[in-house]
């Protein structure tokens, strides 16, 4: 935004936005299309925390004292027989922000993996197989319900695609993608948080693991030496928020670089 004006959107600066499980849904946040401006995604990066701090307590309830207690052995007892959260407030939300958007209309290109519990397999959605496989354009908001099914946490999604042309169709029962795609960060004292504990110190607690991560130091392996050093520059050691900075300085290069030659084209045309 500071680069490239207000209207500057995440969706604008990568040819594909890939995420797995919650991450699927912010994927899905940044590059569908907003009502009221189809060029615009339906939120900006600065809306993602707001947005979980705000809708957490509601999809994992949770309650204090004798009750919490009680409600804890109720979940315990549900996860024995199905998922701890009946997911339909998650569900709701999640319709209500995407709509009916489907994985082809959204303003890049997005890549969503899934796994199947029917056919016991991955699913990955994209918008790459969305164009050219009606079946695989599936709405966006069904995508992301089920690539957050969380096992033992939120129940598995059920949902069908049709091809109107010629009458075929395709069920689904999806649940999280991070079952097959994950990419865990090692570094990130988990055991300090908890994901669906929905307390507001809980989830302070995650905005600041966050928050303090782009403040430590970047570091490279010497596989010859077996060694670990840490990124310099200036005698300064660099920090992932510096990485952040010098990345966006050549996103925001390689988009006018892009714009100025779609213009060159145009005036050729």
């Amino acid at each position: 935004m500071e680069l490239d004006g207000r209207n500057a959107r995440i969706a604008h600066y990568f040819d594909v936005i890939a995420g797995t499980s919650t991450g699927g849904l912010v994927a899905a946040m940044l590059v569908t299309p907003s009502p009221s401006n189809a060029k615009q995604p339906c939120c900006e990066a600065k809306d993602i925390v707001p947005f979980y701090l705000k809708h957490c307590p509601h999809i994992f309830p949770c309650r204090t004292g004798f009750f919490g207690w009680f409600c804890k052995i109720i979940h315990i007892i549900k996860m024995i027989i199905g998922p701890k959260y009946n997911g339909k407030y998650l569900h709701k939300i999640i319709n209500d922000l995407l709509h009916d958007t489907r994985m082809k209309e959204t303003l890049t290109n997005v890549v969503v993996p899934t796994y199947d519990v029917k056919c016991v397999k991955p699913t990955i959605f994209s918008t790459f197989k969305a164009r050219s496989n009606t079946l695989m354009d599936a709405r966006l908001a069904d995508v992301c319900i089920g690539t957050s099914a969380a096992p033992t946490v939120l129940p598995a999604h059920y949902f069908e695609t049709v091809d109107y042309h010629t009458g075929a169709s395709r069920s689904f029962n999806i649940i999280d993608g991070g079952l097959v795609a994950n990419n865990p960060h090692h570094n990130i004292p988990i055991a300090a948080v908890s994901a669906d504990l929905s307390t507001e110190k809980n989830l302070q607690g995650l905005v600041k693991i966050g928050e303090n991560l782009i403040h430590k130091p970047l570091s490279k392996d010497d596989c010859k030496n077996n060694y670990i050093e840490p990124m310099l520059k200036d005698r300064r050691t660099l920090t992932y928020a510096d990485m952040l900075t010098q990345f966006a300085k050549l996103l925001s290069d390689e988009r006018r670089l892009r714009l100025q030659n779609i213009e060159l084209e145009t005036g050729h045309s």
